[in-house]
């Protein structure tokens, strides 16, 4: 995953979810989980083996509610007929998966300044 394809990932869901109250609301769902695994991913690297292997548990279950965020989003979307395409591109690889929240965190961060 790079810069430039979360960047388009990211429109692809926002075009889809706009005006859709029940989309939007997965698609915050989706960005909150997002941000979520990315601070926990960015902090891993200062922990030493001990707290890593505390928190292990916790980091699985954040990015097991990433996945399953996607999943919902692009089931609903799927359910009102729009193709949900950034799904697919972001395929069922749990590294690529978190490397989108990591990329989504920070562009959403530095839309916010």
């Amino acid at each position: 995953m790079d810069l430039p394809t979360a960047q388009e990932m990211l429109v692809e869901i926002e075009v889809e979810t706009r005006g859709r109250r029940d989309l939007e609301d997965l698609k915050t769902d989706l960005f909150w989980a997002a941000l979520r695994y990315a601070r926990t991913r960015s902090e891993w690297s200062l922990l030493d083996r001990e707290e890593r292997n505390r928190g292990e548990a916790a980091r699985t279950i954040q990015h097991k509610c990433l996945i399953d965020a996607c999943d919902i989003l692009a089931r609903a979307a799927r359910g009102k007929g729009l193709q949900a395409a950034w799904r697919d591109r972001l395929g069922r690889d749990r590294k690529e998966t978190g490397d989108f929240a990591c990329l989504l965190s920070a562009v959403l961060g530095l839309r916010s300044r």
